[in-house]
């Protein structure tokens, strides 16, 4: 985990979500789009956390702090879970003002925010996992063997906007595939 990346991200969004998860003893802590599991550090208070992650005095106002609580009332963080494995499309594209990749899963596409990654890009073998919430949800967990490293909230695209962009993309891609067949 770098949590230099984590802190970064938090500050770009002004936002950090604090869960708890008493069963693991430890807290997890992420921005809106996910959050990750933090091994090995004392539990933090709201107030920690704008100090532990350096947001500026004159930024603290606006920076929202969540402590939501228990994250197993949201997410199933456990480590052996049977899981279908989401298979990312290496196609990253810039849509909506952010990074994005389109993943394939059960259900169809989905697309999560590259940043989702930064903060854990220094595990090997990081692998990524569809999960439901009770609700039908989709969310993804990033596993490292059987242990989860990220949970990834999948965000929501205008698919039928990107679709438009991308049959552009992909006519004129065959128009020069043709001129060059020529």
């Amino acid at each position: 985990m770098i949590i230099k990346n984590l802190a970064a991200s938090c500050r770009k969004r002004m936002l950090i979500d604090i869960f708890t998860d008493t069963k693991q003893d430890i807290q997890w802590i992420g921005y809106g789009s996910a959050v990750y599991p933090m091994h090995g550090i004392p539990w933090i208070s709201t107030d920690q956390a704008l100090v532990m992650f350096d947001v500026p005095e004159k930024k603290r106002d606006k920076t929202i702090v969540v402590d939501h609580g228990n994250i197993r009332d949201f997410f199933d963080v456990s480590d052996g879970a049977a899981d279908n494995e989401a298979v990312a499309i290496n196609l990253p594209m810039f849509f909506s003002g952010k990074m994005i990749y389109p993943t394939i899963t059960s259900q169809g596409i989905a697309f999560y925010d590259a940043d989702a990654f930064n903060p854990v890009k220094d595990i090997e073998d990081l692998r990524l996992y569809e999960r439901y919430t009770n609700k039908g949800k989709l969310y993804f967990v990033a596993k490292a063997g059987m242990m989860v490293e990220a949970v990834i909230l999948p965000l929501n695209i205008k698919a039928k906007e990107l679709l438009e962009r991308m049959t552009q993309i992909t006519d004129m891609l065959k128009a020069q595939v043709e001129q060059e067949d020529e």
